[in-house]
Formats: structure tokens, C-alpha cells, sequence
């Protein structure tokens, strides 16, 4: 099973198709096991064009509020590319685990993802 095979709940995603195109060269350049999460995630998303992309969808360069729904912890990240991501200015990298669970995602979405620990985080 990969990494992101291990989520339990099926969750509808949407992309924007110039942040897929941005995305893929990005995946394939990458032997991260977070890549290839990404890329079965984006696999299985709706892609459309960015004018059709709803205002509440979790996209490339967002500002997001994520709640833990374990600790009731929230956090607000910019969701970037992993040349800019800067953790001290909140800025994930799609490659990293909660960007990748992140990226697709809708207000008010829920997901289930597994942790590099091998915890499972619902956010």
C-alpha cells in the first residue's frame, strides 16, 4: 500500500490546471515518496480551468486555516512550491505531508492522512 493509499476516506478534490501542469514536471523530477502521494492524489482530483475553480478550494499559493481535529490545534499555512517553502513565514511545500493533503481539499473538508510517524492526522 503507498503513502497516499493509506488515507481512509475518499475526499473530492479540485485543481486548477495551470497548478496540475505547474504540478506534474514537479513529480516526476521528484523520488520522494511524497511525490508520488501527490501524484495519486491529483490522479483521482477534478481538474479544471482556473476561472472555474471555486473561491473555498485549496490551491497553489492559498493562505489555509487547518484544524487538528484530534487536538482541536489550528494553523494557518500558505500552501507553496518546495523552493518556497520557509516554515518560519508558514509556508508548506506541497511535498510535505499536510500540503499534500491539503492541496484539493474544500472549505469545510475532511480528511484523514497518515504521518511520517505512522500516526494518521484528521484534519
Amino acid at each position: 500500500m503507498t503513502f497516499a493509499q493509506q488515507h481512509t476516506e475518499p475526499v473530492s478534490l479540485i485543481v486548477s490546471k495551470a497548478d496540475y501542469q505547474r504540478l506534474v514536471p514537479l513529480i516526476r523530477a521528484s523520488e520522494l515518496e511524497l511525490a508520488d502521494a501527490l501524484d495519486e492524489e491529483l490522479s483521482r482530483a477534478d481538474i479544471v480551468d482556473s476561472q472555474n475553480l471555486p473561491g473555498d478550494a485549496v490551491a497553489m499559493n492559498s493562505t489555509v486555516t487547518y484544524r487538528d481535529l484530534e487536538t482541536k490545534a489550528e494553523t494557518t499555512v500558505t500552501l507553496v512550491f518546495p523552493t518556497e517553502a520557509n516554515i518560519a513565514e508558514k509556508k508548506i511545500s506541497v511535498l510535505s505531508p499536510v500540503g499534500v493533503a491539503l492541496l484539493g481539499l474544500r472549505i469545510g473538508g475532511r480528511i484523514q492522512w497518515p504521518m511520517p510517524n505512522g500516526k494518521f492526522k484528521h484534519f
